[in-house]
């Protein structure tokens, strides 16, 4: 497809090439020319035809070219995808190659942001083997064999993006990418380069290639990247993000001058160390140089009938940026007929010219021929552009030539070329199978069996016998000759032989060293295990035991090899009979535990219990997830988890083999916790007072001391030893002193007992002060000098009425005032002292309180103590007294 135009072609819709039909016919070309082309559109070359014959050939996908003084994509331009190959049962099959991108402006070429040009990927290929079986007894080794099922896949195409001034945002793909500018820019974050070989860039002098604001590996190839710029040459890299040009081979680059944001740079690591290149290879830096080079751009292989001339289409590039010369010339490596060829070309930058060679094919089918195409420059002889085309006589192999009736691996078409018997396995009679002949390069029509094609000593008929190469001295690889070993197809280096009959050990049928019926040497021979009785386990997963295996002489190793010759059917050939086979033409799965359409293989949850295989001790058993014993029986089922000899329903501690109970069911088990019962006393002590570590006891009295045990254990007394108890508290200490003067000093312990320290002061009556000349009231002065000692409560008890004053001139911390008699009492001097009044109807005490130890002062003490909290630090009475001072003691 040719679209031609003076000065413009817009293309806004779709331009689809033709796809192959038929034949192994190639996909049609898509070329463009005019003085500016713009796409918005699809271009797209059309893609190879599919083949599907025994000797399958996908055919070659066409080439994009666009030419013109200036070219912008906006939309898809790509090249033809490459016919696939599906080849016969024993046959083969290649991919065709995927075609050619090639954008070539004089002027402008632009590829704007997501828009892409591509080359045409490569076809799939695919063709299975054919499997070939002589049953023979086991020393002698059953004879299967695979012949045919090669295929390969096409290689993509190359794209070239070039012209005076080439500008990509967009992404640009190919198998080889190049470009060719004196002025390139690959800017913007949807701008890529992609290659699946290797990416070069050249340019001629005083180009500049910028390169900003890529996304990391937005220039990669698992190849070379190659950056050649001519002298006084720039590659701009300001703004290039970390890691945006990536390659697994090598990163070269040829330039005079290379600027990045911390300015120029003239050691090409720097580029490394500061994270803008990657290479799995080397990274080097060369001076700016000119790079001549020039394309032969054609289909790679072509498919033609015998007897027919075909023209062999091909375009000559100069992709250099100065105009030169070329000289052409032709080869094949058969002799064909090829027509005439000009002998040379000139081209200015950057021009392309078509040309056609006629080559006649012989009228032999089933041939093919390498033409090799070459351009050669004038001016720089080391510069050559090659083109290869494989040409394939077409080849209709007829459906009944493709079968093979005797079995022996050779179709009915190559038993007729190579002059065998299509219904004689063995045509010349050796007593070895025609393919098996024709593989090792023997002769499959004259009896060679007696000859010793690898003078190892064994003849071909032995080789064969054996399964063996007849082409290698040494069969089993183990350094001694086949001649020479007395086991010469299993290894073994030692020679070893117990019963000395000549024979070794690893293959000698005498020897069943593991007495499960089938003997060493055939266990070895299919590489089973000798030492273990595994007659009855399945190492094919064919549905037969070994043992069966053994009995029927078939390959215990081999799920195509089974004794039933009517036996299952494995459509996918994945080991796993169809009947037992949930996805029988996928090889990839063959289970489905929790019927949910995904296979085992790719499901993450097979038994879709919620609880991921990679977590699941159980992945195929919905009911269960966990074997914390490891005894093959899950939790759930499991009446002991751990294993411990305590049943499930009776241990606290089901999963923890270490402990069973938890008394004070606190989290921690008995054997781990030291205190059981949780009374906070550790067992250990409880154990040597003989208490009961798993009862909470704190609050007994085991010897009847009068103190609990807690308090014998906070005192690190005996809890059963009456004689055995915490020391008594410290009594207060009382100091009553009478005055004539009616002045009594009371001093006090600091620091001894209670926080805050609770300071009793009880008197009958004060000094009498006549308040008017019917009622009384007597003054009571508290004087408080304590500079040291805990914070204190003072308790003012008076059977008279009473005013207190408080004197408290130290600033001593007096936390609280208890007012206390059967009369109502005032108090002064206590401003900010909460004071707690128990004068008039709520007295504690109504008789006086003023002597120690009598049952008014014992019952005052328990009910201030009710009040407080805290024991009484002091008691002073007196029956008679005014005034009171608290003092530090001394």
């Amino acid at each position: 497809l040719t679209i031609v135009a003076t000065d413009f072609i817009l293309n806004s819709g779709e331009i689809i090439g033709a796809n192959g039909a038929s034949n192994r016919q190639k996909g049609s070309d898509v070329t463009m020319a005019a003085m500016n082309v713009h796409n918005s559109g699809i271009i797209q070359a059309g893609n190879g035809a599919e083949d599907r014959s025994y000797h399958a050939q996908g055919a070659q996908g066409g080439t994009i070219m666009l030419t013109g003084d200036n070219i912008t994509n906006e939309g898809t331009i790509i090249g033809g995808n490459g016919g696939y190959g599906r080849g016969g049962h024993g046959g083969s099959a290649y991919g065709g190659y995927g075609g050619f991108a090639m954008i070539m402006a004089k002027k402008i070429a632009k590829n704007n942001s997501g828009a892409t040009i591509a080359s045409g990927n490569g076809g799939g290929a695919y063709a299975s083997r054919d499997r070939h079986c002589r049953r023979r007894h086991w020393y002698s080794r059953k004879k299967c064999w695979y012949t045919g099922g090669y295929h390969r896949a096409g290689d993509a195409g190359n794209t070239t993006f070039s012209g005076l001034i080439a500008m990509n945002r967009g992404s640009v793909k190919g198998k080889t990418v190049t470009f060719d500018p004196s002025s390139l820019e690959i800017i913007g974050p949807d701008a890529e380069v992609i290659a699946e070989n290797d990416i070069v860039i050249t340019g001629g002098p005083d180009t500049t290639v910028y390169l900003a604001d890529l996304i990391d590996g937005a220039i990669s190839a698992p190849g070379n990247i190659s950056i050649e710029l001519g002298p006084g040459s720039t590659l701009d890299m300001r703004g290039l993000t970390a890691n945006a040009i990536q390659a697994d081979g090598n990163i070269t680059i040829y330039a005079d001058k290379i600027i990045t944001n911390d300015g120029e740079v003239t050691d090409v690591n720097e580029l490394v160390d500061i994270g803008l290149i990657e290479a799995g290879g080397e990274v080097t830096l060369e001076e700016g140089k000119i790079r001549y080079e020039v394309i032969v751009a054609g289909a790679e292989q072509v498919n033609a009938e015998a007897g027919e001339t075909i023209n062999i289409e091909f375009t000559i590039v100069n992709h250099s940026s100065v105009d030169d010369s070329y000289t052409l010339t032709k080869t094949d490596s058969q002799s064909w007929t090829l027509g005439t060829l000009a002998s040379s070309v000139s081209l200015t930058s950057l021009e392309t010219k078509k040309f056609f060679l006629p080559v006649t094919l012989p009228l032999e089918k089933d041939i093919e021929d390498t033409i090799t195409i070459t351009a050669r420059s004038v001016n720089h002889p080391d510069t050559v552009g090659t083109l290869e085309v494989r040409v394939l006589s077409n080849l209709i192999i007829a459906e009944e030539d493709t079968t093979d009736a005797d079995e022996d691996g050779l179709i009915k078409f190559e038993e007729d070329k190579l002059g065998t018997d299509p219904e004689n396995a063995d045509t010349d009679g050796d007593g070895m199978d025609d393919w098996w002949e024709v593989n090792y390069q023997l002769d499959p029509l004259s009896d060679d069996a007696a000859g010793d094609k690898d003078a190892d000593g064994f003849s071909n008929i032995q080789e064969y016998e054996n399964g063996s190469d007849p082409t290698l001295s040494d069969s089993d690889s183990d350094g001694i000759t086949d001649g020479n070993d007395n086991c010469p197809f299993t290894g073994n280096a030692d020679q070893a032989d117990s019963d000395n009959d000549g024979i070794g050990d690893v293959c000698d049928p005498d020897t069943d060293n593991d007495n499960d019926g089938m003997s060493d040497a055939w266990e070895n021979w299919y590489e089973l295990d000798t030492s273990v009785n595994d007659a009855n386990e399945d190492k094919d997963a064919d549905g037969y035991s070994n043992m069966r295996e053994f009995e029927a002489d078939t390959m215990p190793n081999d799920p195509e090899d089974y004794p039933d010759e009517s036996g299952p059917v494995d459509t996918d050939g994945d080991g796993v009979i169809d009947s037992e086979d949930a996805f029988p033409n996928d090889p990839a799965e063959q289970l489905d535990t929790d019927g949910d359409g995904t296979g085992n293989n790719a499901d993450t949850d097979d038994d879709n219990d919620t609880v991921n295989d990679d977590h699941d001790a159980f992945p195929t058993d919905p009911a269960e997830q966990t074997d914390t014993d490891g005894d093959g029986t899950g939790n759930n089922a499991d009446t002991d988890d751990d294993n411990d000899s305590v049943t499930d329903d009776l241990d606290a501690f089901p999963t923890d083999p270490a402990e069973q109970t938890d008394t004070d069911g606190d989290g921690t088990g008995n054997n781990a916790d030291t205190d059981d019962d949780g009374d906070t006393m550790p067992d250990a002590w409880e154990n040597a007072n003989s208490l009961n570590p798993l009862a909470d006891d704190a609050s007994e009295d085991a010897d009847n001391d009068g103190w609990t045990n807690i308090e014998e254990y906070k005192a690190n007394t005996g809890a059963n030893d009456a004689g055995s108890h915490p020391p008594e508290p410290s009594k207060p200490e009382v100091i009553v002193h009478d005055c004539p003067s009616g002045l009594d000093v009371s001093s006090y312990m600091a620091n001894k007992v209670g926080n805050p320290e609770v300071h009793i002061i009880g008197v009958s009556q004060l000094i009498t002060t006549f308040l008017d000349e019917y009622s009384t009231r007597a003054e009571g002065h508290v004087y408080v000098l304590r500079k040291s000692g805990n914070p204190m409560v003072l308790v003012l008890s008076s059977t008279e009425p009473a005013t207190w004053v408080i004197h408290n001139e130290s600033g001593a911390d007096i936390q609280q005032i208890i007012l206390h008699g059967r009369f109502a009492h005032e108090i002064e001097g206590a401003d900010g002292i909460p004071v707690t009044d128990k004068s008039g109807d709520n007295f504690i005490v109504f008789s006086e309180v003023y002597e120690w130890n009598t049952t008014p002062a014992n019952d005052l003490v328990a009910g201030i103590e009710e009040i407080t909290g805290v024991p009484t630090t002091s008691f002073t009475g007196c029956y008679k007294a005014s005034q009171f001072v608290i003092k530090d003691e001394g």
